[in-house]
């Protein structure tokens, strides 16, 4: 079933939940994927003088940050009416943050900054859920093939995977979820599948325009 949603949109996803618990009479799982990325942009460009626009950070965050924060909440409201399994767990939430959370790349701040709130927020709201019943973990993906992942990143990115050097698929990020929601030890963790990969500063051009920049700072 599909249900067209804007995460950061309250009546939207009060919406989407009524028409899931109506159609399947309950909400066991969240998987929270919606996100967006950007324009690669620093906070301050040394050489072209440009600052990075504050509604252009604020979109990035509403979306990444605060529409997970919007599902999460309406979507804890149902899982806590369900009754309880043999354990006591009710349900089950899985956020997507990313290793940019981590080792963000230049230019990826507003991404970063709010895949990091992702990351920082799975461990209290864990705690916040568990008189509920009610499960939450983040995964933290590298470099996955979906649409959001630029075609002249692709080949760059690949660069700082240990192994297997590509991209992941999405049903490999979907089997991973579906061993986080059967293994009820997995809560209030932050967990990367990624290959290893470590994002390094930024790109060979990235690299150059350091180095000039310096010598005229």
């Amino acid at each position: 079933m599909f249900c067209p949603c804007d995460v950061t949109s309250v009546k939207d996803v009060e919406n989407a939940m009524d028409q899931i618990v109506t159609h399947w009479g309950r909400l066991d799982i969240t998987v929270n994927c919606a996100g967006m990325g950007g324009k690669p942009q620093r906070i301050y460009h040394g050489l072209t003088k440009e600052v990075y626009p504050l509604s252009e950070f604020e979109r990035n965050v509403n979306v990444n940050l605060n529409g997970t924060f919007n599902v999460c909440r309406l979507a804890a409201k149902e899982m806590a009416k369900n009754v309880p399994g043999p354990s006591g767990e009710r349900g089950v939430i899985v956020n997507t943050a990313s290793i940019a959370a981590y080792d963000g790349q230049m230019g990826t701040l507003p991404y970063s900054a709010a895949k990091g709130g992702v990351a920082s927020m799975t461990l209290p709201m864990a705690r916040d859920l568990a008189v509920c019943g009610i499960r939450v973990i983040a995964v933290a993906p590298g470099s996955f093939d979906t649409p959001m992942a630029r075609p002249e990143s692709k080949i760059r990115n690949t660069e700082d995977i240990v192994f297997p050097r590509r991209y992941g698929q999405p049903d490999e990020f979907a089997h991973f979820v579906q061993s986080i929601v059967e293994n009820q030890m997995l809560n209030g963790c932050v967990i990367r599948i990624d290959g290893g990969q470590r994002l390094q500063i930024g790109n060979r051009k990235t690299q150059k325009e350091m180095t000039l920049m310096k010598s005229k700072l």
